[in-house]
């Protein structure tokens, strides 16, 4: 299956990659939508580097930067939940793609 995928799919010479990201997520109380958001993420590769790179390696080293600022702490937890850390690591992913986007689908 894997060589079928890579003949149909592989990149042309100097062909920049791409990486396609779209997370949804729904809250329900009592059967009730409460929460419903969705995130798509598009980004290639360009004089930066390549998507792959920037959508990996850029996160890490925030995430690395932060617990060494000691505002998260080491070691494996929940996603962090204070706003403005959230909007910092956000601000930076809309940098690192060529587009980010927030769907509210109750708004």
């Amino acid at each position: 299956m894997a060589a079928g995928f890579w003949a149909e799919n592989a990149y042309d010479e100097g062909e920049p990659d791409r990486v396609v990201l779209c997370v949804g997520l729904k809250a329900e109380r009592e059967g009730r939508t409460v929460w419903h958001k969705t995130w798509v993420m598009d980004a290639w590769g360009d004089a930066r580097g390549s998507a792959m790179a920037r959508t990996v390696s850029i996160p890490v080293a925030l995430a690395v930067e932060t617990v060494m600022a000691g505002d998260i702490p080491p070691g494996v937890s929940a996603a962090p939940s204070d706003p403005a850390l959230v909007a910092r690591w956000m601000e930076a992913a809309g940098a690192i793609a060529q587009h980010l986007e927030r769907v509210d689908h109750l708004a």
